[in-house]
C-alpha cells in the first residue's frame, strides 16, 4: 500500500483575506513526498500473526491540515499482532 502527496500550498486556505496580510503571502510551500507501507499475516488453528512495515521509503515531512496545525509522518516503523482465537464448547 501507498500514499503520495504532490508539492502544495498549506495553511488557512477557506480564507484568502488570511493568507496575505501585510503583502506577504503566509500559505507554507510543502515538497511532495511517497510513503510505502507493507502489511502480512499468517493464521493456523486458533493462531494468527499480522506484521505492518510502515514508511518503507523513510520520507521526512509534514502532514499540514487547516490553520497550520502541522504534524510530521512517523519514522519507518515495525508493528505485529498474535492473536488466539479461543472457541466455544
Amino acid at each position: 500500500m501507498g500514499n503520495a502527496e504532490g508539492e502544495r500550498q498549506v495553511g488557512s486556505t477557506n480564507n484568502t483575506k488570511a493568507n496575505i496580510r501585510d503583502g506577504l503571502n503566509r500559505l507554507i510551500s510543502v515538497s511532495p513526498f511517497t510513503t510505502i507501507d507493507f502489511s502480512a499475516g499468517y493464521a493456523y488453528k486458533n493462531w494468527s500473526i499480522l506484521g505492518k512495515l510502515s514508511n518503507i521509503t523513510v520520507a521526512f515531512n509534514y502532514y499540514i491540515h487547516e490553520n497550520y496545525s502541522v504534524n510530521p509522518i512517523a519514522p519507518c516503523s515495525f508493528m505485529a499482532t498474535l492473536a488466539y482465537k479461543f472457541e466455544k464448547r
